[in-house]
């Protein structure tokens, strides 16, 4: 294994394959079996990548550009941060969202993922923006049972809910009971 992602999914070279300079492969973790891909055509390539990703870290144009030019777009992790990428730029705060009358929508309280589900990807970029949280705090919370996600009036928070209960993520509006009396 030569590095892990945020979710300790491995990349890792067969160290059998010398000839072909150790292409590096990716394995997500925890998925029952490991199904490796091909991410790399070898790891000096590899190496390029990652430092060139990590400069651009928060340039949403340019990062799709360089996987799109430098990475094997039919392998489903490139794809999927590819996507996440180009989607973040798109995304609207969910404070830019205007009151549509319905009075439960005025109630306060907090917004809740109680399974972060199959795209956890994309969750957990979404939590990072949201939470403006470091890599690490993100992956810690992603291990929670229960994520507070925000809190606000619902009608603050509908954008954000929808948008992770379409990755598939269980979202829940508690209201804040006190704040009801």
């Amino acid at each position: 294994m030569i590095a892990r992602n945020y979710f300790g999914d491995p990349f890792f070279i067969d160290v059998g394959e010398k000839t072909t300079n150790f292409p590096v492969y990716y394995a997500e973790h925890g998925a029952g079996r490991w199904d490796a891909v091909v991410v790399a055509p070898d790891i000096q390539h590899f190496s390029r990548i990652l430092p060139a990703l990590r400069k651009l870290e928060g340039n949403d144009t340019e990062v799709p550009r360089l996987i799109e030019t430098e990475t094997d777009m039919s392998a489903t992790l490139w794809r999927e941060v590819h996507e996440a990428r180009r989607n973040r730029e798109r995304e609207v705060a969910p404070t830019e969202i205007e009151p549509e009358g319905d009075p439960n929508d005025f109630r306060y309280g907090a917004l809740i993922i109680t399974d972060i589900g199959p795209q956890k990807l994309k969750v957990v970029q979404i939590l990072r923006r949201v939470l403006d949280v470091s890599p690490a705090e993100t992956l810690a919370l992603a291990a929670q049972h229960e994520i507070v996600v925000a809190s606000g009036f619902l009608v603050r928070l509908h954008y954000l809910q929808e948008q992770l209960a379409a990755l598939g993520a269980s979202v829940e509006f508690r209201p804040d009971l006190e704040s009801a009396i």
